[in-house]
């Protein structure tokens, strides 16, 4: 069973996180009846539950918590004047006296504070983390391997590496290469007016070369890695590339004048240009004639944008009330048609350009990633953003019992916590866990809590599409209970 807990800030999450921690720790669900329990003979039950967090403050709150809690409905806390919060609905559902809860809350607090190691409130990196190590071996890493948390530090060094290597006294042919590369980038710097000064490790675009890279070292490139390496390994395809786009930027900007050409001449034609009474827009007409000869502006301007929204724009008094009771077809049709490419061509110029002055830096992609290879294995280290890609070799599809085999500990019940930042590779490499947990019991042993509105995370690859659709139906709707935390704690009641 699936339980989705959708949670708006202050609705009780961390309140309800722990009951239903405290819920699978004590009781367990008869399958002839489907009713709640005590548990009265299981030991170690906390060894099966993994809850997981996304950072290391919110883990310790919520081993506080539990612990806390565990220790009132105990009687264990000492001094403390307060029933739990917990105790009315855990007797409710647990089909048990307040005595009966007692003595199984007093005993499992005992089992998992003599047992602590196994109590298992994790972040997902610390988790993903603690199997990896076990299958060290298997993906070419040392068992002693260092984490590196910050990747900023592999690739400013790799790429300080890469430049460092650069034979110019007698170059070999891959360095040849290297440095036309460097030459092309900067002379599309430098055609940008930007600075050139790539060698210079406190200059802007030295930092913008490294923040490029950075910024599409993320999972959606992890997972295309092999197919990205082989196209960069051969320089010949990269050229074509940038040659095409230079060719279709250059086909954008010719269209764009051929049609405000039409439109000056549809215009002018009419006598529609300023010398009489009727007339289009001055500052329309002055654009036009602008695109005709060059292509290509920095500004489009709001008249542009108001054409396209509604032709009648480009018209001024008595033009507008004539198109108005009868449109010329011709006319309205020539000024769409230029304006509109003036907009859009506007748009595909800026994104074609975006990429061709990227390709060079992606002809140094492959030879950035050999040295990021190299400073690992220097290191001997493990670069955190690596975990997810190792682990999907490890689990693949439907390898959770092998794993809990080599890991020494075995899952039932799942809580993962702020499941809106979750990215698609986790995703990926908690499914098949997930699955085999709920395909062994009749029990809640996936639950799952966030909040859409909360993701912040896009950044690391955080994918709020995962708890909005996709984790039901991938799990199964028909076994997916979906509960909404509406009530806010944290206001006054006319708030």
């Amino acid at each position: 069973m699936l339980a989705i807990y959708k949670a708006s800030a202050g609705s009780g999450k961390t309140f309800t996180l722990a009951y239903e921690y405290i819920k699978m720790l004590l009781g367990v669900k008869n399958p002839n009846t489907g009713r709640y329990l005590l548990n009265r003979g299981q030991r170690d039950r906390h060894r099966h539950i993994l809850a997981v967090t996304f950072t290391k403050k919110a883990t310790g709150e919520m081993k506080e918590r539990i612990i806390h809690e565990l220790a009132v409905l105990g009687n264990l806390e000492y001094k403390w004047p307060d029933p739990s919060p917990y105790a009315k609905r855990l007797c409710d559902e647990l089909h048990c006296t307040p005595d009966e809860l007692t003595k199984a809350a007093a005993t499992a607090l005992r089992q998992l504070l003599f047992d602590f190691n196994f109590f298992q409130v994790n972040t997902i990196d610390s988790f993903f983390q603690g199997i990896l190590r076990t299958f060290a071996h298997e993906v070419d890493v040392s068992g002693n391997y260092e984490v590196d948390l910050d990747s900023d530090r592999a690739i400013s060094q790799s790429v300080r590496d890469l430049f460092d290597s650069l034979s110019t006294d007698s170059p070999d042919g891959q360095s040849r290469r290297l440095q036309q590369w460097i030459t092309q980038y900067l002379i599309g710097q430098l055609n940008s007016g930007r600075q050139v000064s790539l060698f210079n490790r406190s200059s802007t675009v030295y930092s913008n070369f490294i923040e490029f890279i950075k910024s599409i070292s993320n999972d959606v490139f992890d997972e295309h890695y092999g197919k990205m390496m082989d196209y960069l390994s051969n320089p010949e395809r990269l050229q074509k590339l940038y040659t095409s786009l230079s060719k279709q930027a250059d086909s954008q900007i010719k269209e764009t004048k051929s049609l405000c050409r039409a439109a000056v001449d549809a215009i002018t034609s009419r006598g529609y240009d300023g010398s009489g009474k009727l007339k289009v827009s001055a500052y329309l007409m002055k654009k036009l004639k602008e695109m005709a000869g060059a292509g290509e502006c920095k500004d489009i301007g709001k008249t542009v944008a108001a054409v396209n929204e509604d032709i009648l724009n480009a018209f001024t008094g008595n033009l507008k009330k004539l198109m108005e009771q009868s449109a010329d077809t011709g006319l309205c049709d020539a000024i769409n048609d230029a304006t509109r490419s003036i907009t859009e061509g506007a748009a595909r110029l800026a994104m074609l350009r975006d990429i061709r002055s990227n390709i060079f830096v992606l002809g140094l992609l492959k030879n950035i990633y050999d040295f990021i290879e190299k400073y690992r294995k220097d290191n001997n280290t493990l670069i955190l953003s690596d975990t997810n890609t190792l682990l999907r070799t490890i689990i693949g599809d439907d390898d959770a019992p092998f794993v809990y085999e080599r890991t020494g500990t075995w899952i039932n019940h799942f809580l993962i916590d702020e499941f809106q930042d979750t990215s698609t590779r986790e995703w990926e490499n908690f499914l098949p866990l997930l699955g085999n947990a709920m395909a062994q019991s009749e029990q809640t042993s996936v639950l799952i809590v966030g909040d859409i509105k909360q993701s912040i995370y896009r950044w690391r690859g955080g994918d709020w599409e995962i708890l909005h659709r996709r984790a039901a139906r991938e799990l199964g709707e028909a076994s997916t209970e979906t509960i909404h935390l509406k009530e806010n704690f944290r206001s006054l009641p006319l708030v």
